[in-house]
């Protein structure tokens, strides 16, 4: 047999707290969330935001999200097309499905015809009431390859890790905060691979493991971590002395020792 590292997808979360740097958490939360047209497996694709901030995040996010250049990839844009029409499509009517079942559109994505050539669609940004397994909900467990991200808002950091390990994937989260015991409980509890303090999701160092969690794979392939599945493991017992210490309840005559 083979060992495989399977490196698949996930629902990463980012959680804002009251203390946190607004501007640094809307300026990073819109990049993880539409960085590469949400076409990463680690881009942001829900967000947590304490009660406190919610709306001045949520604004500052919107406005971000709205100022930003979409087009040919080939010139200075931020956001390029969709990989295909049926991409583009399943991300639109996924966000109608939410919206549909309680979803409150903040920033509606909308396609984008002209006057480019691809699938382009503009960001989006949905608020539902929370993050849950159950598929059939607005803020059901599922990972969309697009640049639409759900925000749900939390009363505090106990519900705000509950809600971000809401997910049978765990390959990204992040947390904005300057509370040091904030940051050791996030570190500790958050069910992820790939934890991130003050900054996105989206991003990650070839020098360090890489991976998550659940649907999200196995093994860690980057960094020293990659040599565990390019080889098995043997574990190797080498006695160098002369001696056979008999183990308790073992007996031998003497006549028998050598």
């Amino acid at each position: 047999g083979r060992i495989i590292a399977l490196e698949l997808g996930g629902n990463n979360a980012s959680v804002v707290m009251p203390d946190a740097d607004l501007h640094l958490a809307a300026v990073e939360c819109a990049r993880a969330a539409f960085a590469t047209t949400g076409q990463r497996c680690t881009c942001t694709r829900r967000i947590l935001v304490h009660e406190d901030v919610s709306k001045p995040l949520v604004d500052r996010l919107c406005e971000i999200a709205t100022g930003l250049v979409v087009g040919d990839p080939r010139g200075e844009v931020f956001m390029g097309p969709l990989i295909r029409a049926e991409a583009r499509d399943a991300a639109l009517r996924a966000q109608q499905t939410w919206i549909s079942r309680g979803a409150t559109p903040l920033l509606e994505s909308r396609p984008i015809n002209d006057p480019f050539e691809g699938h382009y669609i503009s960001p989006g940004i949905l608020r539902v009431p929370r993050f849950e397994l159950d598929e059939s909900a607005c803020g059901g467990d599922i990972e969309l390859f697009a640049p639409i991200v759900r925000v749900a808002t939390v009363k505090s950091l106990d519900e705000a890790i509950t809600q971000c390990n809401m997910t049978r994937f765990g390959l990204a989260a992040s947390i904005f905060t300057q509370h040091a015991a904030s940051i050791d409980r996030f570190l500790a509890e958050a069910r992820a691979g790939c934890i991130n303090v003050n900054t996105g999701t989206a991003g990650a160092s070839g020098k360090l493991p890489f991976g998550g969690l659940g649907l999200s794979g196995n093994h860690r392939p980057a960094g020293a971590f990659a040599l565990d599945y390019c080889a098995y493991p043997v574990a190797s017992l080498i006695e160098s002395g002369a001696d056979a210490p008999l183990s308790p309840g073992m007996r031998l005559h003497d006549s028998n020792t050598r």
